[in-house]
């Protein structure tokens, strides 16, 4: 039994941290879609934060 909470406190502590790298990424983003870039920059920058938290989304299934 204490091998089981040790394990799910593990992946509660790997989800809090994946938490934080998507949180830290989207503030990131919106910081960056605030500058005046150039058009073809930002979709590039938004479709690799759809594909990070696509990918994001799924590692958190998997755990």
């Amino acid at each position: 039994m204490c091998i089981g909470i040790q394990r799910a406190r593990g992946l509660n502590h790997g989800l809090s941290i994946l938490c934080k790298v998507v949180n830290l990424w989207d503030r990131w983003l919106h910081e960056e879609m605030e500058l005046d870039l150039d058009k073809s920059i930002k979709k590039v920058l938004g479709q690799f934060h759809d594909y990070f938290i696509e990918c994001s989304t799924k590692l958190y299934y998997i755990i």
